[in-house]
C-alpha cells in the first residue's frame, strides 16, 4: 500500500504551514502499517500539555469536536482502554456508524475500527500531544484509512475532506484546551487567594 500523504502540515490560528515528514511516520506506525490514505494535521496551543491531553482523552467531549460524530457511547474496559460506538454523518450527508477500540496513553488517544467492514475498509486515528520547548504544546491529529479497491481513485477527495475536518476539529480542541487551562488557573487563584 502507498500513502497519499507522507508529510504533516502544522497549523496555528494564523494558518501558516510547515513541513515535517516525521509525524506521518508516527501516525503510520500507530496504525500498524502504511495506510492507503493518511491525513495528519497539528496545531500549537499556548497551554500545558496536560490540558490538551485531558481534552482529547475525554470520551464525553468527542461529539463536541469530532465533525463526523453525532452520538458516542463509550464502554470503558479499564482506566486506559475500552470501546466506543459512534453514529454520525460523513460530510454532514452520508450516515455511518462504527465501533472502535481505544487506548488512552500518556500523550493522547488512539482508536482503531473494530467493526467488520466489507471489502477491507479499516480506519484508525487519534491524537498525540507534544511539549513545545518554547512553551505550550502541539496536538497532532492523524487519521488512517485502508480502502477497498473501488474507491481508491477518490483518495485525494477523501484526504481533502479529512484535512478540512481535522482543521475544524483542532480549532475546537485548541479552544477547549485553553478554556480548561483558564479554569485550572482560576481554581488555583481561588484556592491560594488574591495576589498581593
Amino acid at each position: 500500500m502507498t500513502a497519499v500523504a507522507t508529510k504533516k502540515e502544522s497549523d496555528d490560528r494564523s494558518g501558516t504551514a510547515q513541513i515535517d515528514p516525521d509525524l506521518a511516520a508516527v501516525a503510520a506506525s500507530l496504525h500498524g502499517e502504511v495506510p492507503d490514505v493518511l491525513a495528519v494535521r497539528t496545531i500549537r496551543i499556548a497551554c500545558d500539555k496536560a490540558h490538551a491531553v485531558a481534552v482529547v482523552q475525554d470520551m464525553g467531549m468527542l461529539t463536541t469536536y469530532e465533525q463526523k460524530a453525532r452520538v458516542v457511547q463509550a464502554q470503558p474496559a479499564s482506566a486506559r482502554t475500552g470501546r466506543y460506538s459512534v453514529t454520525g454523518r460523513l460530510a454532514g450527508l452520508l450516515p455511518w456508524r462504527g465501533t472502535f477500540s481505544y487506548l488512552l496513553h500518556g500523550d493522547g488517544f488512539h482508536s482503531a475500527d473494530s467493526t467488520a467492514r466489507p471489502n477491507g475498509w479499516r480506519v484508525s486515528g487519534g491524537f498525540v500531544v507534544y511539549d513545545v520547548p518554547s512553551g505550550g504544546c502541539e496536538v497532532m491529529h492523524y487519521e488512517c484509512y485502508d480502502l477497498p479497491h473501488w474507491p481508491r481513485p477518490a483518495r485525494r477527495v477523501l484526504r481533502a475532506y479529512m484535512r478540512n475536518s481535522q482543521r475544524r476539529e483542532l480549532y475546537i480542541i485548541h479552544d477547549l484546551a485553553l478554556l480548561r487551562s483558564a479554569e485550572a488557573r482560576a481554581r488555583r487563584e481561588i484556592a491560594v487567594g488574591p495576589a498581593s
